[in-house]
């Protein structure tokens, strides 16, 4: 396995990863230091053959948020929209605590 530690690792806030998601890898995964939030250590790692995401959290101590494809999804939900980055960052946590969208995002039919 690879040296995982986080020393390695290019580090940057969620709020830059959520501002530059569409210049990341979208195969890239991004975890996030607990509790999440705009300020929260954040990394972008793409997929390793035989590196767990449990190794991964393990040795640098973030957690699982998202891949950065999923979040690109999520944030669909904002097309044609004026949103804030807070607005997109609070989307993004709830998706990735919830598994889904929050009611307030969804655009009413």
């Amino acid at each position: 396995m690879s040296d995982l530690t986080a020393p390695t690792l290019a580090t940057m806030r969620l709020a830059e990863a959520v501002m530059q998601l569409d210049a990341l890898d979208a195969l890239a995964t991004l975890y996030v230091q607990q509790p999440w939030s705009a300020a929260s250590r954040c990394v972008s790692v793409l997929p390793e053959e035989g590196v767990l995401a449990r190794d991964f959290e393990a040795a640098t101590g973030l957690a699982y948020f998202l891949e950065v494809e999923v979040a690109r999804e999520a944030l669909g939900v904002f097309a044609g929209r004026s949103t804030t980055i807070a607005d997109k960052i609070r989307l993004l946590v709830h998706y990735a605590e919830f598994d889904a969208l929050p009611e307030w995002a969804q655009v009413p039919i």
